[in-house]
């Protein structure tokens, strides 16, 4: 398996400060994998090697590019070369060919597709103005295509990290009802459902969201037990009656005040007994405000959603809990920086 560090090494020339040549050239790493994976490469390797003119046939794309692409795929260590015939790397193999179980390309290409966003940081920092790829929509078709991308990018990350780890860490034995509040693509409240046969799900999320979720939903036969409400959070109705509420990468885009405001409203549609879960990206134990993934997290939500959000404690995460009526708080550190904190309602 290639080493990223082995790779940031060979982008800066003798004489050139080192860290600052790679940071400089790090933004072309990342174009030249969206690009290759964008344009199918991997998909088109999948069990072969094959030329640069090959591939060029069948891309309809010209040759001395195509090969330049390749050959810079090898650098980043998505492609191997043998001879003069190129093959999928293991680990793209695995992640990076449409139909593999562990597929990730959607969440890939829209992870570094943030980097076009991360070039105009400044401007944002100055103006105080939301950035976001829903500003530059030029027409519905067009913002369809994002929310697919978006949604689908959601599922392959939340099913390949964080399902498991809130299943297997939270206890809803008992549980009957459970809201998911921004609920995405709904794939933990698949999860929920799917590991707990008396549970009935409802998805709350922005109305465009809603219809590939519920498609996903349909697709594993849970439409019986999954319903859904569209909305905006801060303003409508979550309905009431629920043993169960989780917010997952959604209060991280929110300022204190507005965590609490969500938290308080989350409180008044629960039952007593219930628990509300928080799974998101916290600052706890070795993960300071520092860290690299920490830090820019915290950056994204904080600039991108216009300068309010953020990354915050386990500890201000409790007492936000507090502040909404919630007792018994819990932090459960996961593996990596996504963590879990849970409340309780009297």
């Amino acid at each position: 398996m290639t080493d990223i560090g082995a790779v940031f090494a060979n982008l800066a020339d003798s004489g050139e400060p080192p860290l600052i040549a790679q940071l400089a050239r790090a933004s072309w790493l990342a174009g030249t994998a969206k690009s290759a994976v964008s344009l199918g490469i991997c998909d088109k390797l999948s069990g072969r090697k094959q030329t640069a003119e090959w591939m060029a046939k069948e891309l309809g794309a010209n040759p001395l590019h195509t090969e330049e692409l390749m050959n810079s795929c090898v650098a980043a260590g998505l492609l191997e070369k043998v001879g003069n015939e190129y093959q999928n790397t293991e680990e793209s193999a695995k992640y990076l060919v449409k139909g593999e179980p562990a597929y990730y390309g959607e969440a890939f290409t829209y992870l570094s597709s943030l980097g076009g966003l991360f070039d105009k940081v400044d401007t944002a920092m100055l103006s105080g103005e939301e950035m976001s790829h829903e500003d530059e929509f030029k027409s519905e078709e067009e913002e369809a295509a994002y929310w697919t991308h978006y949604m689908l990018a959601m599922d392959q990350w939340g099913g390949r990290m964080q399902e498991d780890m809130l299943t297997n860490n939270v206890d809803l034995s008992g549980k009957k009802t459970f809201l998911d509040v921004g609920c995405g693509s709904g794939v933990y409240t698949r999860a929920v459902c799917k590991k707990y046969p008396d549970i009935k799900g409802v998805l709350f999320d922005q109305e465009k969201a809603l219809p590939l979720a519920l498609s996903m939903v349909e697709a594993e036969g849970l439409s019986d037990r999954i319903s859904s409400l569209s909305g905006d959070y801060y303003t409508d109705d979550f309905g009431s009656g629920y043993d169960a509420v989780l917010f997952s990468g959604a209060l991280i885009q929110e300022p204190p005040e507005g965590q609490i405001k969500l938290l308080k409203k989350a409180f008044d549609s629960m039952n007593s007994g219930g628990i509300v879960i928080i799974q998101d990206i916290f600052r706890i134990g070795p993960y300071t405000e520092t860290h690299p993934k920490i830090a820019l997290e915290s950056l994204v939500a904080a600039v991108f959603y216009g300068g309010s959000g953020g990354v915050v404690s386990g500890d201000e995460t409790e007492e936000f809990l507090a502040e909404a009526g919630f007792v018994s708080p819990k932090q459960i550190t996961l593996t990596g920086v996504y963590s879990i904190v849970t409340g309780v309602k009297p």
